[in-house]
């Protein structure tokens, strides 16, 4: 029988084989080969070829990178210089075939940033642990991953620096004066330093002063005549003399400058209160001087909170003050038993009222103050709804009893049961014991029983009170 055998493999991709002298491969996959005298029985066998291939297996690596990075693959090097290409790599399939990589690379454009500002003579900045100043103003610094990316950022560092601020203060000054530079006081026994003045310079930055004083004996004699009274414009300043001047002088007071030929020069017309005075000589040397106005001692006058009375009451006004030898006025006059004495007394008032006293020393300094005098009217009058005139000393008389502000009583009338008149006086002075009834009637001893009183009362303002009631008579 024919001997017929079949080859039917899967190779990779792009591998062959050579049956019988024919190529197979992916171009030519199947056919038919005769052996001569191959089969075991000495005859021809055929070979019936049938190939199979396994897919290519590719893959793509198309990452984004950082500017100077790079990847190894394969053992090729792929960076900026070379981002692309492709790699076999031999059996990496799982069928055991080789494997290839489309090797595609991105980069991230590379982050720069510049830091040119400008710095103070002797300032300095930390960038990431370097030191830049004057001596070292410019560099870069690599950021690691401080780029939105993540990759690393680069700082290009140029820095530039303001010239130092520097200023020269020689001045000539009178010996026995000073001046304060910054809030330090230079005067005879310190005349040099320097003075660092923050932020003084026009850019900001700290300018610094060289003071280096010289003196003179340019000395201004002055006394000041304090105001005679408290806000009045009669105090002076005199000029007395100068010494180590040059005339004329030029006096510069409150923005004018006043020429002075001679001395003394009085400035009239003055308040309490500091005044500052620059004189100039013809060298052009200055000497100032601030000069204080004292305010004369302040008249002090208290008449105190007000004053509460009863209608009949007097009170002492008793002012508080620390003048002496002052004329006094007080007005109204109402009631005062005197007007141009320091505590007069307000003589039983009628009414509320208000004093003002007025004080003046011999200067014709014043001042004044005020007080209230509140009278209250509380109308307190008691009459006793019993008495028992029996000669024991104790409750013997029927009588009016009432506070200081009743004048007198008028009309005091008692009636019996019947209407008839037991008792009467026209007028009567309050809380006076001897003028009550004693409880007799027509000589003879009235019976106990009850009784009806009637009476006005007349109050020191002038207005009058009916008072009406029962009296019980007992013995």
């Amino acid at each position: 029988p024919q001997t017929v055998g079949i080859l039917d493999t899967t190779l990779c991709s792009g591998q062959s084989l050579i049956v019988n002298g024919t190529l197979y491969d992916q171009n030519n996959p199947s056919g038919l080969e005769i052996l001569p005298n191959a089969s075991w029985t000495g005859c021809d066998s055929t070979v019936n070829v049938q190939l199979q291939f396994f897919p290519q297996t590719v893959g793509i690596l198309d990452t984004t990178l950082c500017s100077g990075q790079s990847l190894i693959i394969n053992g090729t090097l792929y960076d900026q210089n070379n981002p692309s290409g492709q790699e076999i790599l031999p059996n990496a399939s799982w069928t055991g075939c080789d494997s290839t990589v489309n090797v595609q690379l991105q980069f991230f454009p590379q982050t720069v940033g510049i830091l040119d500002t400008t710095l103070c003579s002797g300032q300095s900045l930390i960038i990431n642990g370097t030191l830049y100043d004057q001596n070292n103003p410019s560099g870069q610094e690599i950021l690691p991953n401080a780029s939105w990316t993540g990759c690393d950022s680069i700082l290009a560092v140029s820095l530039s620096f303001h010239p130092p601020a520097v200023a020269q203060l020689n001045l000539t000054i009178p010996v026995d004066s000073s001046i304060t530079i910054n809030g330090t006081v230079y005067d005879a026994t310190h005349s040099n330093g320097t003075e660092v003045i923050s932020g003084g310079s026009w850019t900001g930055c700290d300018s610094t002063v060289v003071v280096a004083l010289s003196f003179f004996e340019f000395q201004v004699y002055l006394h000041a005549v304090a105001p005679t009274c408290v806000g009045q414009f009669d105090g002076m300043i005199v000029i007395d003399s100068v010494v180590g001047a040059k005339y004329p002088l030029t006096l510069e007071f409150m923005g004018t400058l006043i020429p002075i030929h001679s001395l003394p020069y009085t400035l009239p017309g003055l308040n309490a209160g500091t005044y500052e005075l620059a004189i100039t000589d013809a060298n052009g040397l200055t000497v100032s001087q601030a000069v204080l106005l004292p305010d004369p001692p302040a008249l002090y006058l208290d008449l105190g909170d007000p004053i509460e009375i009863q209608l009949g009451e007097s009170i002492k006004l008793q002012p508080t003050t620390n003048a002496t030898n002052v004329q006094w006025t007080w007005s109204p006059p109402d009631y005062l038993d005197c007007t141009d004495c320091p505590d007069p007394t307000a003589i039983m008032p009628l009414n509320t009222i208000t004093y003002t006293a007025t004080i003046a020393d011999s200067g014709g300094c014043m001042t004044t103050d005020s007080v209230q005098v509140v009278v209250r009217k509380r109308r307190a009058v008691y009459v006793p709804n019993i008495f028992s005139p029996n000669g024991d000393g104790f409750n013997d008389r029927f009588y009016v009893q009432a506070a200081a502000e009743v004048a007198y009583i008028l009309d005091f009338q008692i009636y019996d049961r019947w209407g008839e008149q037991v008792y009467y006086l026209s007028q009567a002075l309050p809380n006076d014991y001897s003028s009550g009834w004693d409880g007799n009637w027509r000589g003879q001893k009235a019976p106990a029983d009850v009784y009806v009183y009637y009476f006005i009362a007349v109050y020191l303002d002038g207005t009058t009170e009916l008072f009406k009631g029962d009296l019980t008579l007992i013995r």
